[in-house]
Order: C-alpha cells, then structure tokens, then sequence
C-alpha cells in the first residue's frame, strides 16, 4: 500500500475513534478529507459502516474535482 494512503487511513481511523464514532463527527471528518482531495483514499477501507460508505461517496462525488489523484501533489 502506498504510504500516503496508509497515513490518511490510519489518521482517519484514530480520528473516528476519537470522535466515539458519532456519525455526525465523522462527517465533519470526511467533509475535511474531501476538500482536501484525499477522500478518496478511504474508500476502500474493509472496517467502514455502510454509513460512512454512503457519506464517502457522496462527499467524493460533490468535492471531485478537489480529490488529488496525483501522489506528487498530495498535501500531506
């Protein structure tokens, strides 16, 4: 796995813990990946609830044109 994506994995994974896995401070979490342009890098997580699936891929399909597919230009 490439390691920017196991950072934003792993920063979202603490940052959903942090929250006590409020569905309404997750989306602020994934609002903040999207504007960002790295939503899309957790996509594919297996330990997603189909809520958080569902809000990634609104939130992915709203904020495509931020999502950052080129690794060079990553701001992390």
């Amino acid at each position: 796995m490439n390691p920017i994506v196991k950072k934003v994995q792993s920063k979202y994974k603490h940052a959903r813990e942090d929250a006590n896995y409020s569905i309404f401070d997750i989306e602020c979490l994934l609002v903040k990946l999207a504007e960002e342009g790295v939503i899309w890098m957790i996509q594919g997580m297996k330990s997603l609830t189909e809520a958080e699936t569902i809000l990634i891929n609104y939130y992915l399909n709203e904020k495509r044109e931020l999502q950052i597919y080129d690794y060079g230009q990553s701001p992390l």
